[in-house]
């Protein structure tokens, strides 16, 4: 349960900004033109700072979360939007319950966060949201996967200028090791063709005209998932998934409410290859019409030389569709395969910036519009008998409601 007042706005004398925070399903109902236009202008923009995806992200996560719309004074034409969820949490160390804002779209584990901006208005933007993120209640604030990285490092700087303390952090593969930060992206070239003729190996590219000659046959079926048919996609991803290990099968897991946004707002792009009754790879991807990126969520396959086969193989079948829908970038996603191996590819960074409010007190470190998450810890506490948590939980709330 979250409080709800109503929206607030911030502005430091003789500001040309104003902050205002929504945090109510009418307030962000009531940006969506606003936002949609901000899309429109802001070049790295991305499906997934788009107002659908945001609101579905909102949905899922299931916890609370803030818009900060930073406008100017004068006209109130809205400049920049940062998203964001958050999460009530207890902290040991600090011995107090605590408010952790995070990138809005991880609620479905978006590969891609960060917030919009007018370029033409980003520096002073960007000190508006430091200063009204600084006078906001809470104790830390993780953005994983934000991009463009410039503009996130723009960010950390304005935020350490007001006196909170931000680290950019590493977010590594934890069997590979490989730097997840970075995504390899391949640009299209004039035709797909050109990818056949001349970018990768021959005896794949001739492997792949003959399976293309007799797809359709039982043995080089392939299958694209439909929004009305993706909880019976999931099933089949699960049988997979679990035919290839637990870390697969739970990947699925998480990953479902992410392809099911995706399928509602027909964003997916998810082929999966038969041979016969039976499912031996498949690849989602999300497609971003407007900007012309097609973006790789994951990829199942055996490790198995027929199974990294059939990985390429869908592989070129997305790089053909995006082709033939008038894509411009194909992205290997944060978990890239062996295909991301076969293309000539730049490696895209994001930031992972983790931002701490030092001396964070009970007033200045947690939100009081989470009061219900924080009256439902401190009733598992008591079940659990942790009485000593749960008193100082108590006078915590005491301390909040009274000042």
């Amino acid at each position: 349960m979250h409080m709800d007042p109503t929206p607030i706005t911030a502005a430091a004398p003789s500001d040309p900004f104003e902050v205002e925070v929504v945090h109510t399903e009418a307030g962000l109902k009531a940006l969506k033109a606003a936002w949609d236009d901000l899309c429109l202008r802001d070049p790295d923009a991305h499906i997934f700072l788009s107002w659908a995806w945001t609101r579905a992200s909102f949905h899922a996560a299931g916890q609370g979360w803030s818009v900060l719309v930073v406008r100017r004074a004068g006209d109130g034409g809205c400049v920049a939007i940062l998203p964001l969820s958050q999460r009530t949490r207890w902290s040991e160390s600090a011995g107090m319950v605590q408010t952790e804002l995070k990138a809005g779209g991880r609620g479905l584990l978006s590969p891609f966060t960060g917030f919009l901006c007018d370029p033409a208005e980003e520096a002073p933007a960007i000190a508006a949201l430091a200063r009204s993120l600084a006078a906001m209640p809470w104790a830390r604030l993780s953005l994983l996967y934000a991009a463009p990285a410039a503009r996130m490092d723009a960010l950390a700087a304005a935020l350490e200028a007001e006196g909170l303390e931000t680290a950019q952090k590493r977010y590594v593969d934890r069997v590979t090791k490989a730097d997840k930060l970075t995504t390899p992206v391949f640009s299209l070239p004039a035709s797909f063709g050109a990818v056949l003729d001349t970018l990768i190996p021959g005896d794949l590219a001739r492997a792949y005209s003959a399976w293309r000659d007799k797809r359709g046959a039982p043995e080089a079926r392939l299958t694209l998932v439909k929004p009305a048919s993706i909880e019976a996609a999931l099933t089949v991803l699960e049988a997979l998934a679990a035919r290839l290990g637990p870390e697969e099968a739970d990947r699925i897991a998480r990953a479902a409410p992410l392809l099911r946004a995706a399928a509602a707002q027909d964003l997916l792009f998810l082929p999966i290859l038969w041979k016969g009754k039976m499912p031996v790879a498949a690849a989602a991807h999300v497609f971003d019409a407007d900007f012309g990126d097609m973006i790789r969520l994951f990829a199942l396959a055996p490790e198995d030389a027929a199974g990294q086969e059939a990985l390429h193989f869908l592989t070129l079948y997305a790089l053909e569709w995006t082709f033939a829908n008038d894509g411009i970038d194909f992205h290997f996603g944060r978990d890239a395969d062996s295909s991301a191996a076969l293309l000539p590819t730049r490696g895209v960074e994001s930031r992972y910036l983790s931002v701490r409010r030092p001396g964070a007190t009970p007033e200045t470190g947690f939100d009081p519009r989470a009061l219900g998450d924080a009256l439902g810890l401190m009733r598992r506490f008591i079940e659990a008998g942790e009485t000593a948590k749960a008193l100082a939980l108590c006078t915590q709330i005491e301390e909040v409601v009274q000042g």
